[in-house]
């Protein structure tokens, strides 16, 4: 089976977010199945490959907005996946991926030449799989301009996986100029265009990457208007968990770890923590003390509002010490540097993002805290298991599908969850961490090991996939 996988970022080559991992991992993981799955992007300003290693394909003109332009299409193996890059210097030559007025232009511009580019690359799919709203409305243009174009896109089906609902491409109604038929009510949604509407309404499955989050987005609450649109494909709609690649996220065999470790050689974690602890000059370095990390984008959605009433408490009451870091708007960056202004030598900030300093925290971590507002799925929690690092998270979404609840009668469970969104629940969900931590310690530690057990690996979501490719086709 031939899958051509659409996504606006890949890791390494583009990141902003989620969906770059994945563009990166899932593709791999299903061509491990021999599927033969090929990944398709733009060429940004800043890319992380140079124009000399890849190999030029041609290029296409496209006639958008009744002025022609030009769509270079270039060619490159990275591992086991074929990858290509589609180039417009009016585009995508800018120094961010997402934010500008143009975006509805930008990326239908990027969809328009990925249909266009098909038989210059040689790679008639048997499905098309879309991520997201810069390439939702792939299904609407193949409907209603492409399988009359071209016969060999007649029988081409398409996959739309939602990886953020609140992130819909929606733009004032002059951008349906840029679609093959004005003014269709398959794309307007309060008086607006909407890339994701029309993508939902025409593909021919719909994904989003947790179970929980599946349900979420079919009620008012979690769908940001589009749950009218979902309940009526609601049928054609499945949650399949994301993963990590194990390869990568490894405590046993990462490089950015000074001391290496797996479940029989737990001790060896917490050598990690000292060595953040005096890089870091924390005024308690003893290896006893535990540490709570954050890591993530500071951002609303992540919960980021609860940290002041709750961090403080924390600092207040407890023995912990704390490491934040990320990157993001910055009414929560002017919050985290509040807080380690307050407690200097016990909170720690880094604002930006460092990917070896992230590996080392979430193998110095003993508590990953991850609040969430909403979340489809979430990477970071599945991450902090593998390092042994203990989450506390809201249940909502993929955390409450991937984080089992301590139930300290049972002795089972992997992390410590709070339902509301509340910070005195925030709150005391990581006072039970701290409190199994400094008062059972062995019962703490085979928590974590509990969670470094569990498989979280891409390999499990692409079998998962694969078997809804084979649905579709």
């Amino acid at each position: 089976m031939k899958v051509l996988f659409c996504s606006s970022e890949v890791y390494p080559f583009s990141k902003t977010g989620g969906l770059a991992d994945i563009a990166d991992s899932l593709p791999q993981a299903l061509n491990e199945l021999d599927l033969d799955v090929r990944v398709i992007t733009p060429f940004y300003l800043n890319l992380k490959i140079a124009k000399s290693e890849l190999l030029y394909l041609g290029f296409k003109e496209l006639v958008i907005i009744d002025r022609p332009r030009i769509a270079k299409y270039y060619f490159y193996q990275n591992k086991n996946v074929k990858t290509y890059f589609i180039e417009s210097i009016e585009y995508f030559n800018r120094d961010l991926i997402y934010g500008y007025h143009d975006d509805a232009e930008r990326f239908a511009f990027f969809c328009y030449a990925i249909l266009e580019g098909l038989e210059l690359l040689n790679f008639i799919p048997n499905i098309i799989h879309i991520n997201d709203w810069q390439t939702s409305i792939i299904p609407y243009l193949l409907d209603e301009l492409y399988r009359h174009k071209y016969n060999y896109l007649k029988t081409v089906h398409t996959l739309l996986t939602i990886h953020n609902i609140e992130y819909q491409g929606s733009f004032p109604l002059p951008a349906c100029i840029l679609l093959p038929k004005q003014n269709d009510n398959a794309y307007i949604l309060n008086n607006q265009v909407n890339y994701l509407k029309v993508g939902i309404e025409r593909a021919t499955k719909i994904s989003t990457v947790s179970n929980t989050y599946r349900n979420e987005i079919l009620t008012d609450r979690f769908a940001y208007g589009l749950n009218g649109v979902l309940l009526k494909r609601q049928k054609d709609l499945v949650g399949i968990l994301n993963g990590i690649n194990t390869v990568i996220y490894d405590p046993l065999n990462d490089p950015a770890l000074t001391y290496n470790y797996d479940i029989r050689t737990f001790s060896q974690k917490k050598k990690n923590k000292v060595l953040i602890y005096k890089e870091f000059a924390f005024i308690n370095q003893k290896p006893t003390t535990p540490l709570i990390v954050y890591i993530g984008r500071l951002a609303h959605q992540k919960g980021l509002d609860l940290f002041y009433n709750a961090l403080i408490d924390i600092m207040k009451f407890s023995n912990a010490n704390i490491f934040l870091l990320g990157t993001g708007d910055e009414k929560y960056v002017h919050l985290l540097e509040y807080l380690h202004g307050s407690w200097p030598e016990r909170i720690k900030v880094y604002i930006g993002f460092e990917n070896n300093l992230a590996k080392r925290l979430y193998a110095a971590a003993d508590l990953f805290i991850m609040p969430s507002e909403f979340e489809p799925c979430g990477l970071g929690q599945m991450i902090a298991m593998r390092y042994g690092a203990v989450p506390v998270v809201r249940e909502t979404g993929g955390l409450y599908d991937t984080v089992e609840p301590y139930n300290e009668f049972t002795n089972t469970g992997v992390g410590f969850t709070f339902r509301n969104i509340s910070d005195v629940e925030f709150k005391d969900a990581i006072y039970r961490g701290l409190n199994l931590y400094n008062s059972q310690k062995i019962r703490f530690n085979k928590l974590a090991k509990r969670g470094m057990a569990l498989d979280f690996s891409n390999k499990k979501m692409a079998i998962n996939y694969a078997d809804l490719y084979k649905n579709i086709f």
